[in-house]
């Protein structure tokens, strides 16, 4: 081989038995190491520039509201008050109706304080209707509502011996009152209790009425001196007995201004 001649590099032969398809195993493992880090990158990239949103839960039926509970509960059974409590004259006699609420005291305590209301308002009907028989005496008695002072004085008056007599007769109505009947409204459980007064008893409070207001009178030498001239007594019984007489609830005096 001379000097200027550039040695031939043996070729390589293939051996016939190897397959045309034959890769070299470092070039494969090479390539799936590329590939994958390619693959990872751009499931990274993805990743970064999406938005997770939670699962959506299954849709379901809402709870039903209290609107349509009392929508479809079945209407409530109007209760039915016994006569005497929407009218505690029914049959004739004098009387009131006393309430209370339910409480943890049990039925004892709750008819203790029933029959105590009852009397209350029993008291408190009496002193309406005997203020109600002197306005009336006073106002419609002719020769004694036309004195000097007009009816205005005679008001004032009939109040305040309504009152007075009121006050000294309280005792009276509470030992002469009774209890008639009781009753529950089975919608609250409020306890309703009739008191009343005996008719015996309630002419013995009918002429203590009548001295009272003969007292309150004399007590006014001059209202009274007028009275006895006039002969205005029998008038003042007669308008106690039939403001007594009148079975009826009378409604509350709005207080004086």
């Amino acid at each position: 081989m001379s000097p200027n001649q550039r040695p031939r590099l043996a070729s390589v032969k293939r051996d016939d038995k190897t397959p045309p398809s034959y890769k070299d195993p470092t070039m494969t493992i090479r390539s799936a190491l590329i590939l994958g880090t390619a693959v990872t990158g751009a499931l990274l990239i993805t990743g970064c520039g999406e938005t997770r949103s939670d699962p959506v839960a299954s849709p379901t039926a809402p709870p039903p509201t209290a609107q349509a509970a009392t929508v479809n509960a079945p209407p409530a059974a109007a209760v039915t008050y016994p006569e005497w409590v929407l009218d505690p004259f029914t049959g004739g006699v004098f009387g009131a109706t006393g309430i209370s609420r339910a409480s943890l005291g049990g039925t004892g305590e709750e008819m203790a304080r029933a029959l105590a209301n009852g009397r209350t308002e029993l008291a408190r009907t009496i002193q309406v209707k005997v203020q109600s028989s002197y306005t009336r005496f006073f106002t419609e008695g002719g020769d004694i509502a036309n004195k000097a002072g007009g009816g205005v004085e005679y008001r004032q008056m009939a109040q305040e011996m309504s009152e007075n007599v009121s006050r000294q007769l309280t005792n009276q109505v509470i030992s002469g009152s009774r209890q008639k009947q009781m009753w529950r409204d089975p919608s609250n459980k409020d306890l309703y209790i009739w008191v009343v007064i005996d008719n015996e008893k309630l002419a013995a409070l009918n002429t203590s009425i009548k001295d009272e207001a003969k007292r309150q009178l004399d007590a006014r030498a001059q209202v009274g001196a007028e009275l006895k001239a006039a002969d205005a007594l029998k008038r003042l019984d007669a308008a106690i007995d039939a403001e007594l007489a009148r079975k009826e609830v009378p409604a509350p005096k709005p207080a004086a201004q």
